[in-house]
């Protein structure tokens, strides 16, 4: 498996979620986007060979070198690997966890295709839906509507194996979807 860095600064942005929908779904004029802030001397790297650890001990490195006092706000996006996110944790102290919103979005289409035909308008109007209440903070009411829909529609077998699946994932990832 590959593990994969990047290190910027970058001034914060904030967003709506309805902003971030329309990013997403590109539903907003690009000239009526506001224009997101460059990140500052970014650097990436990646690696197949060095072990989670010592990457992890390589990032911590690079954002201490840039930011010794730690005076900024340290924020890491991970995907939803439960071993990766431990890891940072216990490397890191005072940093802002986040799941990267295409991770999420990977499992809600997923759903959106058990319960809605591939390419259809229903089943991007589903994704756009949830995700939006995902970034409102509504992560427990989705899992919860996502669980309802396979009761209701008496959904079992491979249908009812991927739901579940996507909301065993939004939920334990709850703590990084704030």
């Amino acid at each position: 498996m590959a593990t994969v860095a990047a290190v910027h600064s970058q001034p914060p942005m904030i967003r709506t979620p309805s902003e971030v929908i329309d990013s997403l779904f590109c539903t907003a004029p690009t000239a009526e986007r506001p224009k997101r802030p460059k990140p500052i001397r970014k650097r990436v790297w990646a690696s197949l060979t060095a072990g989670k650890d010592a990457f992890i001990s390589d990032v911590k490195a690079e954002m201490t070198r840039r930011d010794p006092d730690h005076q900024r706000t340290w924020v890491i996006v991970t995907d939803g690997e439960r071993a990766l996110q431990r890891r940072v944790i216990s490397t890191f102290t005072d940093v802002t966890l986040v799941l990267d919103l295409l991770h999420v979005m990977d499992k809600l289409w997923k759903v959106a295709h058990v319960l809605h035909r591939e390419g259809t308008p229903e089943a991007e109007q589903f994704v756009r839906h949830r995700t939006e209440r995902i970034l409102c903070g509504m992560v427990g009411q989705v899992v919860k509507g996502l669980r309802q829909t396979v009761t209701k529609r008496r959904l079992t077998g491979a249908k009812a194996k991927t739901i579940h699946s996507a909301c065993d994932y939004l939920y334990a990832n709850r703590h990084a979807l704030r």
